[in-house]
C-alpha cells in the first residue's frame, strides 16, 4: 500500500496527470476520439485519490452533494417506476446530474496552482478556436458569415458555437486581466514569452468576438451583457477599498461597447427576427406565439408545468423530459421529431428531478462560490478567481436558462473545466491541512 501511495503522490505522476488534464481540455473540441483517451487516463489515474485521501475526500462538501444527487436521481426513478411505468427506464440513470461533478478529479491534479488553472482554461479557449479553424469548410463558413448567414463552424449547432465563444471570451479576458495587472504567474516571464502571450490573446479576442457575433445566439449575448453589468459590482464586492472612479469608468466603457455593438447590421437583424414574438410575449398574448425559437421555448415551458405539478418534489425521472413535447397537443409531428428537450436546463431538471434535484444543483454552484470566499481568507492572492467565479457562474446560469448545455457533452465539458479551476484552491487546502 505504501508503494502505491508513494507512486501516486510522486511529482512525475502528478505532472503526467496534469498534462492529461490540459490535453483533454485542449483536444475536446478538436478531436473527440483523442480527448476520450485523455479522459479515460484521468479517470483511471485518479481512482487512488479515493483510497489515499479517503479521510478527507469523503468529508468534502462537494462529494456529499454528489452523494445526495445520486440519491435524488434514484428517488425520481423509483417514483417513475411506480407511477409512470410506461415511460420509466429499467434502471436508474444517475449520470445525468452526477457527471457535473467530474471536475473534482481535475481539480485535484491542478494542486491549487494558478499557472495550472490558466493552462487548463487556456486549453479550452485555444482548442475551441483551433476546432473552428479546422472545419473542412472553414473558408466558406467565414464567407457566409460575412454575408450575414448564421454559421456554427461545425459545432453541434450555432447555440453551442456562441456558448463556447462566450465562455472562451470570458477566459481570455480574465487571462489578459491577470497579465496586465502583472499577476502571478506572469511576473517572471521572459520578454519573448510575454510578447507571445499578448499576440495569442489579441488574436483570440478578435476571433472569439467574430465567432460570437456571426453565430447569432441571442441568449448568449444576453448572458454576456448581464454578466458585464455585474462584473464591476462583483469586483467591488470581493476587493476592499475599491476606487469608485474605476467602477464609473468601467460602466462608461461598457456603454460605449454596447452602443458600438448595437450598430452592427447582424445585431439589428437578430432583433428584427424575434421582434414579433417578443412583442406578443410582452403583451401577454402567449397563445398566439408562432413556433419560432421563442415560441417553441415558451410553449414547451408551459407544457412542462403540468409535469412539474405532477411530482414537484422528486420529479418524474429523465425520461419525462422528452415526453413533455411528445405528449403535447401544441406541437406538430414535425416539431416532435426534431425536439426532445425543453431549451432550459433549469426547467428540465425540475421536470426530471423536482425541486430536490434542482436545489442540489444550485447547492453545488453555491458551495463552489462559498469555497472561494472561505479560501480567500487563507490565500488573498486568489481574490481575482473569486471575482471571475461570480462572473462566470452568472453567465453559465443564464445561458442554461435558455438551453440545456449542462445536459449535453459540450456543456458538461465547459462546466467541468471551469469548475475544476475554481474548486482546486479549496480542495488542495483541505488536503494539505489534513496532511499537516
Amino acid at each position: 500500500m505504501n508503494r502505491i501511495i508513494n507512486t501516486f503522490e510522486h511529482r512525475y505522476y502528478s505532472s503526467a496527470m496534469l498534462l492529461f488534464s490540459v490535453l483533454y481540455s485542449c483536444f475536446f473540441l478538436i478531436n473527440d476520439d483523442v480527448a476520450k483517451i485523455f479522459q479515460v487516463l484521468i479517470i483511471l489515474g485518479s481512482l487512488p485519490i479515493f483510497v489515499c485521501h479517503r479521510r478527507v475526500i469523503f468529508k468534502d462538501p462537494m462529494i456529499k452533494i454528489l452523494g445526495a444527487v445520486i440519491i435524488a436521481q434514484t428517488l425520481s426513478w423509483l417514483y417513475a417506476s411506480a407511477y409512470l411505468s410506461d415511460i420509466a427506464d429499467a434502471n436508474p440513470k444517475i449520470d445525468r446530474l452526477a457527471k457535473l461533478f467530474s471536475f473534482f478529479l481535475i481539480a485535484y491534479w491542478l494542486k491549487g496552482k494558478i499557472s495550472s488553472v490558466c493552462m487548463l482554461w487556456g486549453g479550452l479557449a485555444i482548442g475551441f478556436i483551433i476546432g473552428c479553424m479546422l472545419h473542412p469548410n472553414f473558408t466558406a463558413e467565414v464567407s457566409n458569415a460575412l454575408s450575414g448567414t448564421r454559421i456554427d463552424f461545425g459545432m453541434k449547432n450555432a447555440q453551442f458555437t456562441t456558448m463556447l465563444a462566450g465562455s472562451s471570451l470570458l477566459i481570455t479576458s480574465f487571462i489578459i486581466y491577470l497579465y496586465t495587472t502583472r499577476f502571478s504567474p506572469f511576473t517572471s516571464l521572459s520578454k519573448r514569452t510575454r510578447t507571445l502571450i499578448v499576440s495569442i490573446c489579441s488574436f483570440s479576442i478578435v476571433s472569439l468576438v467574430f465567432i460570437a457575433v456571426v453565430s447569432q445566439s441571442r441568449q448568449v449575448w444576453l448572458a454576456l451583457a448581464i454578466t458585464s453589468i455585474f462584473v464591476p459590482i462583483y469586483y467591488a464586492l470581493v476587493n476592499d477599498g475599491v476606487n469608485k472612479k474605476k467602477i464609473y469608468f468601467s460602466y462608461l466603457a461598457l456603454c460605449i461597447v454596447a452602443i458600438g455593438f448595437s450598430q452592427l447590421d447582424v445585431f439589428q437583424l437578430i432583433l428584427q427576427r424575434g421582434f414579433s414574438s417578443n412583442q406578443m410575449l410582452l403583451t401577454g398574448n402567449i397563445s398566439a406565439l408562432p413556433m419560432d425559437s421563442t415560441g417553441i421555448r415558451i410553449h414547451s415551458w408551459i407544457e412542462a408545468i403540468k409535469w412539474i405539478k405532477q411530482s414537484p418534489i422528486v420529479g418524474n425521472d429523465n425520461t419525462a423530459i422528452g415526453q413533455v413535447i411528445q405528449q403535447s397537443d401544441l406541437f406538430s409531428d414535425e416539431l416532435k421529431s426534431r425536439f426532445s428537450h425543453l431549451h432550459s436546463y433549469h426547467i428540465e431538471t425540475l421536470v426530471a428531478y423536482g425541486f430536490i434535484g434542482l436545489g442540489l444543483v444550485y447547492l453545488m454552484y453555491y458551495w463552489m462560490i462559498r469555497s472561494l470566499f472561505i479560501q480567500k481568507n487563507h490565500q488573498p492572492e486568489i481574490t481575482p478567481f473569486l471575482w471571475f467565479a461570480l462572473a462566470f457562474t452568472t453567465y453559465w446560469f443564464i445561458v442554461n436558462g435558455f438551453e440545456t448545455f449542462n445536459s449535453r457533452s459540450m456543456g458538461v465539458y465547459v462546466h467541468n473545466i471551469m469548475f475544476a479551476g475554481f474548486y482546486t484552491f479549496y480542495l488542495t487546502h483541505s488536503l494539505n491541512k489534513q496532511e499537516n
